[in-house]
């Protein structure tokens, strides 16, 4: 399913003058960020991703319009978490201050106008989501009994990435050490980078200490 939610938004050059909106702009990206990569755990473990920002633009209005993958039995409540995780970022998260983009050679500034109604669109695009990895829930939260189930099981792949991080991360970052000794006698990749290609963190010193 894609959920997309649209926000009416403010477009203007350098001088801070409102600029007249090209149907050309409709789907401009504004952005390579994608919001679900700072989803809370409560709708990420749900299986919530993308969060890509576009423009949209219909006729003299305009805003800004952000598409998430969600799974097909979305409940009303779920969609107004993630409308309510939304409006927190473009506060005071990755569109605090707007997005600069580039359109026929002027540079734009597009601020969301956070007092407007979120309009939202539900859309089956018979993608199938991916379950999130249970072996990297049970390690970030420190659940032993079911992560040593999962891992014996071979049910998921530990080393699979859940919010741009594997298992191994989410028990360093979180300082779940049971978990970080488990996963590694599992075969868990030491060296296995993050959504932006970083090893896990202090993993040297933290495998030194567990031995």
């Amino acid at each position: 399913m894609r959920l997309t939610l649209f926000l009416s938004a403010e477009f203007c050059d350098e001088s801070e003058s409102h600029i007249t909106l090209q149907p050309e702009m409709n789907q401009l990206e504004v952005t390579r960020e994608r919001l679900a990569d700072y989803l809370e755990s409560e709708i990420a473990d749900q299986g919530v991703t993308g969060g890509v920002i576009r423009v949209w633009v219909e006729e003299d209005r305009g805003g800004l319009a952000v598409t998430y993958t969600v799974p097909e039995e979305t409940s009303e409540e779920l969609v107004e978490d993630i409308k309510e995780f939304t409006l927190a970022q473009f506060e005071d998260g990755a569109g605090e201050g707007g997005f600069e983009i580039e359109f026929a050679g002027q540079q734009i500034l597009v601020t969301a106008d956070l007092d407007t109604i979120v309009q939202y669109e539900l859309l089956d695009d018979r993608k199938k989501v991916r379950r999130p990895s249970r072996i990297a829930i049970a390690a970030r939260e420190g659940e032993l009994a079911t992560l040593s189930e999962l891992l014996k099981s071979g049910a998921d792949e530990i080393n699979s990435l859940h919010q741009g991080f594997s298992a191994l991360h989410l028990a360093i970052i979180y300082g779940q050490f049971e978990a970080i000794s488990l996963l590694i006698s599992y075969g868990a990749d030491l060296s296995q980078t993050d959504i932006d290609d970083t090893p896990p963190p202090g993993v040297v010193r933290v495998i030194k200490w567990i031995r």
